[in-house]
């Protein structure tokens, strides 16, 4: 059954120390490296290591708040609050990469509290407009490279390197077609929940296993045919990370189901290929400065872009209106939002912001999603 195989990749996977890969990459001596968002993932992955995204989890915290100010997003504490339970106890080290200056700060105190074999910090520049960010960015991947290749004693190759963009390439093309079977068809093949939770877990499981599973959910996936599915609108959600999938059966028990994401642990981070065209450096250095469209870079033209992406997927989907799912303090994505909403409202789209902190306030959240539902109802009248 579709649903087991899906069970069997759960978010538990997100817990380095109780992800089966990981163990079995310890046992044969196979080293494992946790990263942030936007780290080039094929560079791991050629040098023989297996990379893990760290995704943190959205519990209450305990602990991590004594080390950072209340206005850090629950997301980013909570990347060292799961470290302090044990989580990364799996894994040989870190890669961090200064996305924004929350993240800056808790990658210092990682490095800090934690007795790592290995940790680099990536500087990523923050507009991909200039030449010089693309020389800047392209000598940090060289000095990740080489950081890399001393730790594992191995050589990147240009053909190894390749043979990974490759890869993860074929990963992203066959999360694409998951995508489609859930919002692009009248009545869709998977649920919201286990699409994002197929997306979720791609980002820390080995990348020739995620392929392999992909390729099962597709094939699963046509034979078992369309879902229950309820004839109330179809939403698009857009945010950061959402580590509370409540957040979809909320949606779905409001008459309402979400039929496509922007999101960063969702499908901002397959939406577009690496170049294979390029030398293999100069196509990473590329698709990781100038594809992955954060709201924390300051590329003049960057939120255009984005709203450019959302519009597409709006009507590539047949969405009926955005939902913006957004961290608590996190202030890329509160600064993007007024002009997005703006823009949206304006082409006749409706919009909602919702602010979570970790785990989702369903019943605080309700009245306001029920009401949201009723307005677009109202509006297709």
């Amino acid at each position: 059954m579709l649903e087991s195989l899906v069970a069997e990749f759960s978010l538990k996977r997100a817990n380095p120390a109780k992800n089966p890969w990981v163990a079995r990459a310890r046992e044969e001596k196979q080293k494992v490296i946790g990263c942030m968002c936007n780290v080039p993932l094929e560079l791991l992955h050629a040098s023989g290591i297996l990379p893990v995204r760290l995704l943190g989890r959205a519990e209450k915290l305990k602990q991590a708040r004594a080390y950072f100010p209340t206005v850090f997003c629950n997301y980013a504490c909570s990347l060292l609050e799961v470290g302090l339970e044990d989580w990364y106890a799996a894994l040989d080290g870190i890669v961090a990469v200064n996305m924004c200056d929350t993240l800056v700060h808790v990658a210092n105190a990682m490095h800090g509290v934690f007795s790592f074999s290995f940790f680099h910090f990536l500087n990523r520049p923050h507009d991909a407009s200039l030449e010089s960010s693309f020389e800047f960015f392209r000598h940090e991947l060289e000095k990740l490279k080489s950081s890399l290749e001393e730790f594992t004693g191995t050589t990147i190759t240009d053909s190894n390197l390749k043979s990974s963009i490759t890869l993860y390439n074929e990963n992203r093309l066959l999360l694409q077609r998951i995508y489609t079977c859930r919002g692009q068809i009248e009545s869709p093949l998977l649920t919201a929940l286990e699409t994002a939770t197929i997306a979720y877990t791609s980002q820390v499981l080995p990348p020739n296993v995620n392929r392999d599973f992909l390729k099962q959910i597709l094939k699963k996936t046509e034979k078992r045919g369309p879902v229950a599915y309820c004839t109330g609108p179809r939403l698009h959600l857009s945010g950061s990370t959402i580590e509370d999938f409540a957040i979809f059966d909320l949606i779905e028990e409001s008459n309402a189901t979400v039929v496509s994401d922007d999101l960063c642990s969702g499908q901002r981070f397959f939406m577009r290929l690496v170049d294979e065209n390029l030398p293999p450096m100069e196509a990473l250095t590329k698709y990781y400065l100038e594809e992955l469209l954060c709201p924390v870079m300051h590329t003049p033209g960057i939120e255009d872009k984005r709203l450019a992406d959302i519009q597409e997927l709006v009507f590539r989907n047949n969405v009926d209106g955005v939902i913006f799912c957004l961290q608590k303090y996190c202030d890329p994505h509160q600064l993007d939002l007024p002009y997005l909403q703006q823009q949206l409202r304006s082409a006749g789209i409706p919009t909602l912001n919702l602010e979570i902190e970790g785990e989702i306030a369903k019943e605080q959240l309700r009245t306001r999603v029920e009401a949201f539902i009723e307005v677009i109802n109202e509006k297709g009248r």
